[in-house]
């Protein structure tokens, strides 16, 4: 009788330690990416120029050491949000990002820049009523698995400049202009404002 019940534990144990690896195989295979909330760095190769207010271009080997681009990959239907930085000295962009890429295939991102932003912690990169604010959503990124990870497009202005002639050192308070007050990086989206914005006059 002893052996009959210890034979039945045995077996009730190896079923249901079966039960539990096939259930957690089963989860990990079946994790969405938007899941994987990990955060990695890489090294970057970005191909991207910016049509500046004077309609000159920054070509890829114009920009200046500690440029901030923010992007937003796209990974099947997750959202990936991700912040280069660019090292003059090495010539190398290193971004870090939340999640998983797209590997081995073409994939769309979002790309941002900011001229005169005040970065903030956490997700929100507050802006200014002067701040400069450049963007290509419908560039693309590849990343080999064996390679490094290239984002290709092009910055242009989405936003407008007024220039306004007075007498140096004055105030002035202008009206009934949108502008944008800060850009959430999760989902590359901007809050605007409709205050009036003031000014100094140089």
């Amino acid at each position: 009788m002893d052996n009959m019940r210890k034979m039945r534990y045995l077996l009730l144990m190896a079923l249901a330690g079966f039960l539990v690896t096939s259930c957690g195989k089963e989860m990990a295979d079946n994790k969405p990416v938007d899941e994987c909330d990990e955060w990695h760095t890489a090294t970057m190769v970005l191909n991207v120029s910016k049509a500046g207010f004077d309609l000159l271009t920054k070509s890829a080997a114009a920009w200046q050491d500690g440029d901030v681009v923010y992007l937003l990959f796209t990974n099947g239907s997750s959202k990936v949000q991700g912040k280069a930085v660019y090292n003059f000295n090495s010539a190398v962009w290193t971004v870090n990002y939340q999640g998983t890429l797209q590997r081995d295939a073409e994939a769309q991102v979002s790309v941002y820049y900011f001229e005169n932003a005040c970065e903030a912690a956490g997700d929100t990169v507050f802006l200014t009523p002067s701040t400069g604010i450049f963007a290509d959503t419908e560039g693309l990124y590849v990343y080999p698995t064996n390679g490094e990870l290239t984002v290709k497009g092009h910055l242009t202005s989405v936003v407008g400049r007024i220039r306004f002639k007075g007498t140096s050192g004055l105030k002035i308070n202008v009206a009934g202009i949108r502008h944008a007050v800060k850009y959430n990086l999760s989902d590359g989206s901007c809050s605007y404002s409709d205050e009036s914005v003031g000014m100094d006059v140089f």
